[in-house]
């Protein structure tokens, strides 16, 4: 969603500038559009991510079961995986941020997490009281 937000920016800025500078020569105006390109992405992404984190009004914090995953690109340690209720999707978590134990292969975390009507964002994460 966030990706796809990014490039519609990136395209309806570059397009603008195309409209804008027909005058100007080709050279130009294709450099001058990927950096107007890059720029509407980067704002794109911006606003997509920081629109949920604004709207989000209501706390929650549920218990989870987390079921242990293999390491992935940008976490090399254990990782977990969640069926969050909210949006029924699953959410993966990677266990060194969120200090998950990486012994069990199943458990109980404890998730808070803001809701609001465009999304939710993770706040806290960590093992349920006994």
């Amino acid at each position: 969603m966030v990706m796809l937000a990014a490039i519609v920016v990136g395209v309806a800025s570059t397009i603008w500038f195309f409209i804008l500078f027909k005058n100007e020569r080709l050279f130009s105006r294709c450099l001058c559009a990927l950096a107007f390109g890059v720029a509407g992405a980067a704002f794109g992404m911006l606003w997509a991510e920081a629109l949920p984190r604004f709207t989000a009004g209501r706390t929650e914090t549920l218990t989870y079961t987390y079921e242990r995953t293999l390491p992935w690109k940008f976490c090399n340690s254990n990782g977990a995986r969640i069926r969050e209720v909210i949006t029924q999707r699953h959410i993966a978590l990677c266990g060194a941020t969120w200090d998950i134990p990486a012994f069990f292969q199943r458990g109980q975390i404890q998730v808070t997490e803001r809701v609001g009507p465009f999304g939710v964002r993770i706040v806290r994460v960590g093992l349920p009281p006994p």
